[in-house]
């Protein structure tokens, strides 16, 4: 398993695996707000490869040295769950994280996505009903560097 630089040739493949991940941790309604992230040209956003197939992406955004950056739009393939591809992108960002120097990492998740992240150490910081559609409800997590 291996990340690169997300870049533009890549947006297809984002969204699709986007969607094959509504309704289960994003909300139809995000795919907007995820093509507009991938159209800004992020910075560090990077997409997994396995087996040089493209089964997910990650990104490390807000970095302020010093500061709490955030996880930006993690994602995977479904049908690639259980190969260690999400260990592999909380380390990933953990590494960003510990290069610039950012004292923990924010995380915007779903409701359906907060224990993956609590068994990797984050927090519960808020919750907001509804907050990311109809059902679909945030929550706010803090992971420590």
């Amino acid at each position: 398993m291996k990340s690169m630089e997300y870049k533009s040739e890549y947006r297809e493949i984002c969204r699709s695996i986007f969607l094959k991940n509504v309704p289960d941790f994003f909300a139809e309604n995000e795919e907007s707000p995820f093509l507009e992230f991938l159209d800004s040209a992020p910075s560090i956003y990077r997409i997994v490869l396995l087996d040089q197939e493209v089964i997910g992406s990650f990104g490390v955004t807000e970095i302020m040295v010093g500061e709490a950056g955030r996880i930006s739009w993690i994602m995977l393939d479904p049908a690639k769950q259980g190969v260690g591809a999400g260990r592999y992108m909380i380390d990933e960002c953990l590494s960003i994280a510990n290069d610039y120097k950012l004292g923990a990492l924010k995380i915007s998740a779903s409701h359906l996505s907060e224990a993956f992240f609590k068994y990797f150490g984050a927090s519960r910081e808020g919750f907001v009903k509804d907050g990311w559609g109809k059902g679909m409800h945030r929550v706010d997590m803090l992971l420590q560097t």
